[in-house]
């Protein structure tokens, strides 16, 4: 497994995809519809419409939690250059410091 598919396995889980292992997702009725799925079928890494449902979740987080609100001005970087790979990476980025939180 690649950087960018352990990424986006991590943004899965952060999203509450059910990862079934390292090939395989579980969805229970959230944008990408209900049933199993590859992760190699997520495209967070390449797709604003994958993405920005995760910047907007991290946005909701940063009202409720002041110490999010910190976090996020790699994220803010990259979006406004408008590349999706450096947003991809931060977004991971952020997902792996709020799991440890």
């Amino acid at each position: 497994m690649d950087k960018k598919e352990k990424n986006n396995k991590l943004i899965a889980e952060f999203m509450g995809l059910e990862v079934i292992n390292d090939t395989n997702i579980y969805v229970e009725n959230n944008m990408f519809g209900k049933g199993t799925g590859t992760l190699n079928s997520i495209r967070y890494h390449e797709s604003w419409d994958w993405i920005i449902p995760v910047l907007q979740k991290i946005e909701e987080l940063s009202s409720e939690q002041e110490e999010v609100f910190h976090q996020l001005d790699s994220i803010k970087d990259a979006l406004l250059n408008l590349d999706i790979e450096e947003v991809h990476l931060n977004v991971a980025e952020f997902v792996k410091w709020y799991n440890n939180q």
